[in-house]
This record gives C-alpha cells, structure tokens and sequence, in this order.
C-alpha cells in the first residue's frame, strides 16, 4: 500500500480529488494530507471528493507547517463534519512532545482507530512514553523515518501498520539545475517494503520533504514526472526549459518547450495515463494552463503510476 504525503494546497488537494475520481474504491494509494491553509475552501472539496468516492485517507489534525499549527479542533470538525458517517477517512497525528495531549484527544472525540507520524526528530529520544502510546488499541496506522531502527524493532513486536516515510524527490535550489541530471532514480520501495517488514512506503511524491512555500515567477520551468524504468525502479525525469535564459519572461514559451519534450518521451516509452493525456491536449492546442496546474500533473501522474504498478 502506498501512503503518500501531501500538504493541504490547492493543487495537491486538486490532484487528490482527480485521482478519487477515477480510482476511488478501487486504490492501492492512501493519502496522508497535513493541512496548511486557514482557509479550508479546497480541503473541504478534496474530502468531500475522496469521502464519496470512497477513497481512504488520513488528515493530520495538528499540522506542524503552514498558516494553521495548533487548529486541531477546526481540522477536525471540518472532515468529520463531512465524512464520519461514510467512514473512509482516520485522523492522524505527528508526534513531538505531545503524547500526553494525542491520547487525551482521542479519548475525548472518540475515535476507534488513528495514525500517527513519528518523524526523525521525534522518534528515538520519546522512548518508552512513545511505545506506550503506539500500543494502545487506537493506535492503527505508525507511520516512521525508516532511520529509526531501533523504533522499528520494537514495533514489529506490536499489531501495527508500519509505514516507512522516505523524502525521494532530490530538491533544487533553481528550476535550472535540474537540467544538470535529467533523469534520476526515484524510487524502489514498492519492490522491497514487504521484506523489510513494513506495511506500506510513504513518500512527498514529486515535492521536496520539507515545507516550502511558493509564488514567485520561475526563471526556469521544470516538469517533474516519474515512470517505471523496467527493473530498475521508478525514476523521476526532469523536462526543463532552456536552463540557460536568465528571464522570467515568456513563462508560457517556456512551458510549451518543456511540456512538448515531456510528451515526446513518453511516446518513446509507451507509457500514459489521465495525467499524461491532459498535458498532451495542453501541448496539441498550444495552451499554456499555469503553473499551478503542472504541478497537480505531476503529482497526480506519479498516483496513477503507484496504482497502476500495485495494481498487478
């Protein structure tokens, strides 16, 4: 099972609601979302989405990143409010030092099952207190940093959903640099997580790990797209406009050079999907749809992909 990582903004929350569409009830993927935005227009349309077409998912009701750290009660009541009586959805947590409070929160809104996120510095220093939160019967779902090896052992000696939450996509400072390395391994862990004993593999998609916001005006356009190279994994193909132009002008041309290589690679591989298909009409009419919707592309091209590979 593929558990992916994603913070509350529009076009995350987009992508999310595209793939409920043509695979809820029927996925290998579980989104794990941590809210970031005070306002909660798109979120609510993602759950709404998700809940009727009975995609699981997780919401981390105490974000720790973004405009809305420390609004638990309202993340809360604004799923549950839309999705308690359809039963898809599982309140998660992050721990810090707050194991006393995850607890007493969940005895107080009832919940049967949650997850909960250990991170790499909340892991192995919250010790017994941690293990003794995680073996409640509540606790469902542990989600962890696979460098937490000494957690890991003592979890697989309890009844949980061990996760492992890896930061695959290799960030860059500029648009420009990814043209330095175009093509990079991604991934491998849908072929090994079992046999390291863990439920499902978790990961920011085709995002950096670490919370950055946007907004400014690229130099540079870069699509990141991955796709399955045989046997040697899933790989992450970087299509940049000329790396060389040192303007933010023509943000449009920029976009129909990348987007028009991108399309001829996967002509060359033979591999598609809803994602692909939507930048191909953008390329054969010319159009220029925003930024914005490049990124819902690719990360909503990556969902199919995890789908389609544990599918089989």
């Amino acid at each position: 099972m593929y558990f992916p990582y994603l913070r509350g903004r529009q076009f995350e929350l987009i992508a999310l609601r595209d793939f409920a569409g043509l695979y809820g009830g029927n996925s290998n993927v579980y989104p794990i979302i941590e809210p970031v935005r005070k306002s909660f227009v798109s979120l609510q349309l993602a759950v709404s989405q998700m809940c009727e077409k009975k995609l699981p998912f997780a919401v981390i009701v105490n974000p720790m990143v973004g405009e809305i750290v420390n609004y638990y009660p309202l993340i809360e009541k604004t799923v549950s409010d839309i999705c308690d009586k359809k039963g898809v959805w599982m309140p998660a947590y992050i721990v810090s030092d707050n194991i006393d409070f995850i607890e007493k929160d969940v005895i107080k809104n009832k919940y049967k099952q949650v997850m909960i996120i250990v991170r790499k510095d909340s892991g192995e220093g919250v010790g017994d207190k941690l293990l003794s939160l995680i073996s409640k019967s509540f606790i469902s779902k542990v989600v962890i940093d696979p460098s937490l090896k000494t957690l890991q052992r003592k979890l697989n000696n309890l009844s949980k959903d061990v996760i492992r939450l890896d930061n695959n996509f290799k960030a860059k400072a500029k648009n420009s640099d990814y043209a330095a390395k175009e093509d990079e391994l991604f991934s491998e862990e849908y072929k090994f997580y079992r046999e390291d004993h863990f439920y499902g593999f978790s990961d920011f998609t085709v995002l950096p790990g670490d919370y950055i916001e946007g907004g400014w005006i690229p130099v540079a356009v870069a699509i990141h797209l991955t796709y399955e190279s045989g046997d040697n994994g899933i790989h992450v193909r970087h299509f940049v406009s000329d790396p060389n132009d040192t303007t933010t002008a023509n943000v449009q041309g920029k976009f129909g050079k990348a987007s028009s290589n991108a399309i001829k690679f996967f002509n060359k591989i033979n591999q598609t999907n809803s994602a692909i298909e939507s930048l191909r009409t953008y390329v054969n009419n010319k159009q220029y749809p925003g930024l914005g919707i490049v990124k819902k592309i690719s990360i909503l091209n990556h969902l199919e992909l995890m789908q389609k590979i544990l599918s089989r």
